[in-house]
């Protein structure tokens, strides 16, 4: 299943020439926060909350100013159009042409649905949370290091990042994932996550470390 399938020609768009009580029955029938606003092109996004205290009576033109313009292609993959729903805090995103021509919107809603049905999150696995360095890490070396224990990677995304370090979540196909750990570890990346295997090394370790004390008493 492609992102496009799930462009939605059912909300229509706003025009100038409407009223701000036509955009606000509008609003409340399709349950967004935005709507498109359409000449020949799109002119850009009115907000649901800036027409809150503005007079009903008056035409969108009145107020072209409130419009925000924002908007993705038809050719922008799924992360990016995440990004700019994010960026925009917005539920309905517009898609134009290279003529910015609108041709329909994507609701938040969907394409939720769609990352909820992508091996990420569909297929088994364990979630392995990593960190490193923000200047050193490498996506090409993570992906060598699961691969090289016979590792399967589903998926992988920075899910926290500051000046001095980044925090990678990673997707790993079903399998005993100590060995992916303590390749990580010889590398020098630190494990945020909590996993059984690796807790009953560590006791292991622990218990070894004891005994050994204790012969050498």
């Amino acid at each position: 299943m492609k992102i496009t399938d799930f462009i939605n020609t059912d909300i229509k768009p706003l025009t100038l020439k409407n009223t701000l009580k036509q955009a606000k029955d509008s609003f409340k029938k399709n349950e967004a926060n935005h709507l498109a606003v359409i000449d020949t092109h799109l002119l850009g996004m009115l907000s649901k909350e800036d027409i809150h205290d503005l007079d009903l009576a008056k035409n969108i033109e009145d107020y072209q100013y409130l419009l925000d313009l924002f908007y993705v292609k038809n050719s922008y993959n799924w992360l990016e159009v995440l990004g700019l729903f994010a960026q925009n805090q917005t539920d309905l995103m517009p898609i134009v042409d290279d003529e910015n021509q609108y041709k329909g919107c994507y609701l938040l809603e969907d394409l939720l649905n769609f990352i909820y049905e992508t091996p990420f999150l569909t297929e088994p696995g364990n979630i392995l949370i990593i960190e490193h360095n923000t200047t050193d890490y490498s996506m090409s070396k993570i992906c060598q290091i699961v691969e090289s224990n016979d590792g399967k990677l589903l998926g992988a995304f920075i899910s926290e990042s500051n000046p001095d370090t980044v925090q990678i979540t990673l997707k790993i196909g079903p399998i005993a994932i100590n060995p992916i750990i303590q390749s990580f570890r010889r590398y020098g990346y630190q494990i945020v996550s909590e996993h059984e295997e690796d807790k009953l090394m560590s006791n292991l370790k622990d218990r070894s470390d004891y005994l050994n004390r204790y012969l050498n008493i």
